[in-house]
């Protein structure tokens, strides 16, 4: 087989042709049935040593040229019909390794993106550090404000990631101490 593809930082196993590279793109927004964003989709694919960052970026516009992919009104890639068709009927030509590793860390990433929507985290620099708002949301409407004052950008960044890791645990670990009551 042809490698038509770059080949820097993809892992043995990895996806060294364009046309098995356009196959996991469609594959993996068949098996998440949600929206992603071309960026996630290339770090999805790129941090597992799947296929090379650029050479997904390219597939991706080429994937969107030819019908298979569109993009809704967040800019987020979607299959189309013929996308949908080419996941369905393809899915086996890829290794089996290469489809779960990709449709576990694009589940991953989903959530990711899905908490970081749901819930927000404000860092506004003061004069004394920064301040770090936590927003814990069910839609529109704030179930919990958590304000927390931090010496450094890193401290605030590092509550940023760990919050947005399991909201929901600090809603109910914060809501436990306040009340005395644990749910075992």
């Amino acid at each position: 087989m042809d490698f038509d593809a770059t080949s820097a930082g993809i892992e043995p196993g990895g996806l060294r042709t364009r046309s098995e590279i356009k196959l996991l793109i469609c594959y993996i927004l068949y098996s998440v049935r949600n929206p992603v964003s071309a960026e996630n989709l290339a770090i999805i694919i790129a941090e597992d040593g799947l296929a090379n960052y650029f050479e997904v970026n390219t597939s991706v516009n080429e994937l969107k040229e030819n019908g298979s992919l569109q993009t809704d009104e967040n800019n987020e890639l979607l299959l189309t019909q013929s996308g949908n068709e080419i996941a369905r009927t393809l899915e086996s030509a890829l290794p089996f390794s290469v489809r779960e590793k990709a449709v576990k860390s694009a589940m991953n990433m989903t959530s990711k993106v899905k908490r970081e929507k749901e819930n927000r985290v404000l860092i506004e620099k003061s004069e004394y550090g920064y301040s770090v708002t936590l927003l814990i949301m069910d839609s529109e409407l704030e179930l919990m404000s958590i304000r927390v004052l931090v010496s450094d950008s890193l401290q605030a960044d590092i509550i940023k990631e760990e919050f947005l890791k399991n909201p929901t645990e600090v809603y109910k670990t914060t809501l436990e101490k306040l009340t005395g009551y644990t749910n075992n």
